[in-house]
């Protein structure tokens, strides 16, 4: 059986305007994507814009906050000297109403007022003075009853011999100018007996401070004056005394002797 050859269907090819419709039409969508991209990218470098703003903006309250910051330490730092100060000036009004006090130690208890009295003026005339030049004078702590008026603690007697410790004796004076004579003259008293000036508590600390420096020999001598606390590096004469006002300056001329030591 033989088969018929099919007939093969003739295409036209597009003519010259169908083509350029074509490319008119594909134009034409390319121009509206182009449209559409060119929209998202404007809405983009909107957005960019926007964020650059917020950008600076928050850059701006940094500034501000640092600014604010830097007032703020400026005033904390201005309220702590002013503070400084403040404590400084009531200290020195503690220490001034003191001015015409000493401490008398170890001074044994009486048993009665008038013991203790005469047993006051002797020391007074040892520092060449008598109780006409006093004003008042008290021990100082809670008398123990029972017989022992002695406040905590043992002290080595002339023998060697622990013995409890008698109260200290506040001596205030009717002038200054007694009070010092009495410390002038208190290298006359016999051991055990000491006097001293009557510091405020926060100078009775700084002074036990600075006299750790001493008995760890990184001070020659520590004493005070006027109320005042003084170390001295060695016993020179050319050598200035070391005027010690607190806490800190304690230990900030710790910190440069050790290191001078140690180079």
């Amino acid at each position: 059986m033989t088969m018929e050859p099919q007939e093969k269907k003739h295409i036209n090819p597009p003519t010259w305007k169908e083509s350029c419709q074509k490319i008119l039409d594909s134009l034409a969508d390319l121009t509206s994507s182009l449209a559409g991209l060119s929209i998202k990218v404007n809405d983009l470098s909107d957005g960019q814009f926007a964020l650059r703003k917020e950008i600076k903006d928050v850059h701006c309250l940094v500034a501000e906050s640092n600014d604010r910051s830097l007032g703020l330490e400026s005033e904390v730092a201005l309220l702590r000297n002013e503070n400084k100060s403040l404590r400084k000036e009531v200290e020195d009004l503690h220490q001034y109403s003191r001015k015409s006090n000493v401490i008398l130690y170890n001074l044994p208890e009486s048993n009665t007022s008038t013991d203790e009295r005469k047993s006051v003026n002797d020391v007074l005339s040892k520092l060449k003075l008598s109780l006409s030049a006093v004003d008042v004078f008290h021990r100082l702590g809670e008398f123990r009853p029972g017989g022992s008026g002695f406040r905590p603690g043992t002290r080595n007697d002339n023998n060697g011999v622990k013995v409890d410790k008698p109260r200290p004796i506040l001596i205030r004076f009717i002038t200054h100018s007694a009070r010092n004579e009495a410390l002038y003259n208190r290298k006359g008293l016999d051991q055990p007996l000491f006097v001293s000036e009557h510091l405020s508590k926060q100078r009775n600390e700084i002074f036990k401070s600075a006299n750790d420096l001493r008995k760890s020999k990184l001070v020659k001598f520590c004493y005070t004056r006027n109320g005042r606390v003084y170390v001295r590096i060695d016993d020179k004469p050319t050598t200035k005394p070391i005027l010690l006002n607190d806490h800190d300056e304690v230990a900030q001329l710790k910190i440069i002797l050790e290191g001078s030591g140690s180079d």
